[in-house]
């Protein structure tokens, strides 16, 4: 794909999202429609899919049909063919509409045919989008036709993806109650089979297979994610947790696949998430639910979504997704949905809770223990194996984001089913539901972040943009923390674990721009690390604090995970960015197998597990529990079920320094390791060193990690390992 194709594409979804969904959204909210029919909001193909779908898709069509410029004659009066007889097909479905004299009244549609303005302007978006999505679509297949190996592109699979899911929605909004999900199966069948139709005749009778496999695997989260929205289904937070939950289980599984490309990845999980979250939200959401049901959803979310990336893996010939691999992933995210469903039952019969709400969270922690944490220690332990056999950068880098994706998926995951049973098992005396006022106040945070992120990546060379943007987000975080603590237990959680988080990014970039690299530690370097450090600080305070528990009231689970989604978003790209300015980011030689920018990543992430852990979990715990006794019988099984995870990743990084050593010696061979290579290694030992004195710093608090020595993985080294990481050490 060219520069000029990539901004095609975007230009292209912006005007789709803007034109349509955003024009409508402030059509909405200046109140141009009928308020007493059906509004904006009701229909699902106008919300995600005018909001979302049609976007992406616009996005994908036009990246998949870059230099139409250059086809012959005929190809070229093919698309703009199409794009009149879309826009003709278009105008008469509105026509039709009018003419109907017994239509489904809406808000831009509020007597028979009789549109308001917001309804004519519909109709003229509508008219445009079938034109071009008509054109964009035959540049497509045009395409498919010059060079038909791509029907197994993830392209393929992502526009066959979004039509589906859009036909979906489309079905579900114009059927009855008790009818959406045939609607929903006759629709999506029916296109279906009329892809295969023209994708065979695009490709070629002899990729009449990857044709087929092609649209099932789009057809699947097609229909899975129409599951999400059947009408009648419950809006409550235990359900809507229980499909997030099953989402990252998905997405868990995904982490199987050792793709290299960026929009491969971003399918296998996008696949993998939506199929497993449908069958689980079906049941979750339902007014009233068994256990046969739940665990029939269950089931159900784990076989399609190991069929989906089976067949993924064969699609695109990924030798390592094979079925016993698909299957192990699927097993070992179950945990993590299970405890989620067990909540929602919990939740509708809270006679139950007593006699058995600790049966099945100790059940659920021993399975997470003993298969969700163990397959991801597998996942990380390839990683290492990797780096001691010094593979080359490019699959290093591909097993890296595997291991990465399957923390991420699966600690988030047990984080949110912790809530969920929380939530679920609590009674009324004992659960503080909190305010939902301040979600609309994070806008403005966000909108400055992205700004400040913007301005960043646009000015790259300019010295002092890094830390002014810094500074900026530092005040704007400051502002946030006039609203106060709640509690001066949290108060002081909260403010250790933000120097902490502040030291150890300073470190981090001091030392992967820096000394790592044998790159001088400069004045500049200096200051903009200073800078990142108190954007982090004070973020992670405003995370664990006001945006949890202020002064003057208790913040809702949804507003919280809000608030932590823009805190963690803050504390990755603010230090990633202001790295990326400085000349150290890209060194004349690499001395270590991450780069600067890779190691600086890194080290955020593994700072905002330890803020996560250490501090937002049992805040949020303690924000929400009214007694004391509460809290901590939810906390000490919290921590039992989640630390694993982090000192699993400090682990890896106390052995980092021995692994670097036997790499480096290996290469030298019988010459000596040379002087500069040297200083390198005697620099991440002393980086090692000080991140584990600050991670042993943050988890004194709660003593956790005492707790669960054996648990986490440090064995029979004990803390001693923790400082002594320039020495040799035995293997556990």
């Amino acid at each position: 794909m060219t520069a000029d194709t990539g901004r095609r594409a975007w230009l292209a979804a912006g005007v789709v999202f803007f034109s349509g969904f955003g024009a409508l959204q402030i059509a909405s909210l200046a109140g141009l429609g009928d308020d007493s029919l059906p509004g904006l909001h009701t229909f699902r193909s106008a919300t995600v899919g005018d909001g979302i779908l049609l976007p992406l898709l616009a996005f994908c069509l036009v990246r998949s049909s870059p230099q139409i410029r250059t086809w012959r004659r005929a190809e070229r009066w093919a698309v703009a063919t199409a794009g009149v007889l879309g826009l003709l097909g278009g105008a008469a479905t509105q026509i039709s509409w009018l003419a109907n004299p017994d239509p489904r009244l809406n808000w831009t549609l509020p007597a028979p045919g009789t549109f308001n303005a917001a309804g004519w302007y519909h109709a003229a978006f509508l008219t445009g989008a079938c034109g071009f999505f008509a054109a964009a679509t035959t540049a497509a297949i045009v395409t498919l036709r010059r060079r038909a190996h791509l029907v197994r592109s993830p392209r393929v699979v992502a526009v066959l993806g979004l039509t589906f899911t859009f036909v979906a929605l489309l079905a579900e909004d114009n059927a009855g109650r008790g009818s959406a999900l045939a609607a929903v199966t006759v629709a999506v069948g029916t296109l279906a089979v009329t892809a295969v139709a023209v994708l065979v005749w695009a490709t070629g009778v002899g990729s009449w297979r990857w044709c087929v496999a092609a649209t099932v695997v789009a057809a699947v989260p097609a229909v899975s994610l129409s599951l999400l929205f059947l009408p009648g289904s419950s809006n409550s937070g235990v359900a809507v947790m229980c499909a997030v939950c099953a989402a990252l289980g998905g997405a868990f599984v995904a982490s199987v696949h050792d793709v290299r490309t960026a929009e491969a990845r971003t399918v296998v999980v996008a696949c993998a998430a939506v199929t497993a979250a449908g069958p689980v939200a079906a049941v979750s959401a339902s007014p009233s639910v068994t256990i046969p049901a739940l665990a029939s959803g269950c089931l159900l979310a784990l076989a399609v979504v190991t069929v989906e990336v089976r067949l993924l893996g064969a699609m695109w010939r990924r030798r390592e997704v094979t079925l016993w691999r698909v299957l192990w992933a699927s097993v070992a995210a179950a945990p993590i949905t299970l405890l989620g469903l067990a909540s929602r039952y919990f939740a509708q019969e809270p006679r139950l809770v007593n006699p058995y709400a600790a049966v099945a969270g100790v059940v659920a922690a021993l399975l997470f223990l003993a298969v969700s944490a163990l397959a991801v220690r597998m996942t990380f332990d390839e990683v290492v194996a990797a780096e001691e056999k010094n593979v080359p950068q490019g699959e290093l880098g591909a097993l890296k984001w595997r291991a990465y994706l399957a923390i991420i998926a699966m600690y988030t995951g047990a984080l949110i089913s912790c809530a969920a049973s929380l939530v679920g098992t609590s009674t009324p005396d004992k659960w503080i539901a909190g305010s939902h006022a301040g979600l609309t106040s994070l806008a403005v945070p966000a909108l400055l972040l992205a700004a400040g992120l913007v301005v960043m990546l646009l000015v790259p060379a300019a010295g002092v943009v890094a830390p002014v943007s810094c500074l900026a987000w530092t005040v704007v975080m400051a502002l946030a923390l006039a609203d106060g603590y709640g509690d001066t237990k949290q108060l002081v959680l909260s403010v250790v674990i933000a120097v902490v988080a502040a030291l150890f990014v300073w470190e981090g970039l001091v030392s992967n721009v820096g000394y790592l690299h044998n790159t001088p530690v400069d004045l500049r370097l200096v200051a903009v690390a200073a800078c990142a450090a108190l954007a982090v600080g004070s973020t992670v305070a405003w995370m664990t604090g006001p945006a949890l528990w202020s002064a003057s009231e208790v913040v809702s689970l949804p507003v919280s995970f809000a608030g932590l989604a823009l805190g963690v978003a803050a504390c990755i790209s603010l230090p990633w960015c202001a790295a990326r300015t400085l000349p150290g980011a890209r060194p004349a030689r690499s001395y270590t197998l991450a780069g600067p920018l890779g190691g600086t990543l890194q080290d955020c992430f593994i700072a905002i597990l330890l803020c996560v852990s250490v501090a937002w979990a049992p805040n949020m715990y303690m924000a929400h529990l009214a007694d004391a006794a509460s809290w901590w019988s939810t906390v000490l099984p919290f921590l039992a079920l989640l630390s694993a995870a982090y000192v699993y990743v400090m682990k890896n990084n106390i052995g980092h320094v021995q692994r670097e050593r036997r790499r480096v010696a290996g290469l030298a061979g019988d010459a000596p390791v040379p002087a500069d290579q040297q200083r390198a290694l005697k620099g991440l030992a002393t980086h090692v060193r000080r991140q584990n004195v600050l991670a042993l710093v943050a988890l004194v608090p709660l003593g956790f990690f005492l707790l669960f020595n054996e648990i986490t993985g440090f064995d029979r080294n004990g803390l001693k390992q923790i400082l002594a990481v320039g020495a040799d050490q035995p293997h556990s």
